[in-house]
């Protein structure tokens, strides 16, 4: 691919982040990090965690860590198996030194695979060296799994 051809996936403005590359260089997708940028919308980036069993086990998992500043803009569950009607479980999102920084609450019940619940966060700063983890008390009678989605910028 040539660097003019990556232009045009994005005119207004595209950033390619490579070093020592010039017009005529021949690349492979894969080869170079490209950022595109539209004038006036930040780049959002997202990361999701591994899915949670909900009847098993209480476990905490690691969703993002980060070694620049950003701020969440989105965080949401999916849920990647149907839950059952019984009782929810409390699940938490919040750093590796407080459990509920960011959100504390209880799953849903009865809801169907691919559902998504937007959760509302209590904060949303990310500092460089954070860790956001995602906790499940387990224990669900029934069934369900579900995964967390941050959706970040980098600031």
């Amino acid at each position: 691919m040539i660097i003019e051809d990556i232009k045009q996936f994005n005119p207004l403005e595209t950033e390619v982040i490579l070093s020592d590359i010039k017009d005529g260089d021949d690349l492979r997708s894969d080869e170079v990090n490209i950022r595109r940028k539209q004038v006036g919308y930040p780049v959002i980036d997202a990361r999701t965690s591994l899915s949670v069993d909900l009847s098993g086990s209480a476990t905490t998992l690691v969703c993002l860590h980060t070694e620049r500043k950003a701020t969440i803009i989105n965080a949401y569950l999916l849920y990647t198996e149907a839950s059952s009607a019984d009782a929810g479980i409390t699940v938490e999102v919040g750093k590796e030194s407080d459990r509920d920084y960011y959100y504390t609450g209880t799953t849903e019940v009865s809801k169907a695979i691919w559902y998504s619940k937007t959760l509302t966060l209590l904060k949303n700063d990310l500092a460089a060296g954070d860790t956001i983890t995602f906790y499940s008390a387990g224990g669900k009678t029934g069934t369900g799994e579900i995964m967390l989605i941050i959706e970040y910028v980098i600031i």
